[in-house]
């Protein structure tokens, strides 16, 4: 993400610098300006039933990116009202407008991940209308 800059002096050195590689250069530009939050979600009927789902998924991150010093995302584990109350502690600290999340999507089973794209559809999106 690049900060604010004068577009057509950002677009002269990405042709300066693809010129050099011989034409390989990809460049992905996106929005700079809003502050965006987001983290691993796990969202059951129960906070007990959504943190067993979430032991069954965070080996990846005890596996690939604790050892090399990259810890864990923020978590969100939980019910309904656990994970919006921690939606509403980093906007707080954090004023958003956009939030992403990760899920359990090829580390869940297929009704764990929809269970939880439809408790936050329902539940939780709803809270943060404006």
């Amino acid at each position: 993400m690049l900060p604010t800059h004068n577009p057509l002096r950002v677009a002269e050195h990405a042709a300066t610098l693809d010129h050099m590689l011989g034409g390989r250069l990809n460049v992905a530009f996106v929005r700079g300006y809003q502050a965006r939050w987001g983290g691993y979600l796990v969202l059951a009927d129960t906070q007990a039933q959504a943190e067993a789902w979430a032991h069954d998924c965070l080996w990846l991150w005890d596996t690939w990116s604790v050892p090399f010093g990259q810890g864990h995302p923020p978590l969100l584990i939980g019910d309904a009202d656990t994970v919006s109350r921690r939606i509403e502690a980093a906007r707080r600290h954090v004023p958003c407008n956009e939030v992403f999340f990760l899920f359990g999507q090829g580390l869940l089973e297929r009704d764990k991940c929809l269970k939880t794209l439809e408790l936050f559809a329902e539940k939780v999106m709803p809270r943060f209308q404006d």
